[in-house]
């Protein structure tokens, strides 16, 4: 039980001490997005102009996302039809020589036999 609450209270001085070396990075990124603050409201105006080619070009990606995903769909079910076959014949494989055993097997029983004779 004693080492539980020194491992716990190691991890709380862990947490602390990693959220004082962040602080100092937390304060510059604030503090450069006071002093870049400007140069973005002075941006504002070009990417109001720019807008409606945005919106434009998200309604181009809408519109063949909605034609493709049928497409993608439907080779993404071919393709784990696919790999559904590949599984199942890559476990019947070792089975073959024991087939053409079989089938030898079956020829040899097949030549040293004679047909029986049909009742009348």
């Amino acid at each position: 039980m004693l080492t539980f609450l020194m491992l716990a209270i190691g991890g709380m001085f862990a947490f602390v001490l990693a959220g004082l070396f962040a602080l100092p990075f937390i304060l510059l990124g604030f503090a450069l997005k006071l002093l870049f603050l400007p140069f973005k409201l002075l941006w504002l105006p070009f990417a109001l102009i720019a807008l409606p080619f945005k919106l434009l070009g998200g309604m181009f990606r809408l519109f063949f996302g909605i034609l493709l995903v049928p497409v993608v769909i439907l080779f993404a079910v071919i393709f784990l039809v696919g790999a559904f076959v590949s599984a199942l014949l890559s476990m019947i494989a070792p089975l073959i020589p024991v087939a053409l055993l079989v089938l030898f097997g079956w020829f040899i029983y097949k030549a040293t036999t004679r047909p029986s004779a049909a009742p009348m």
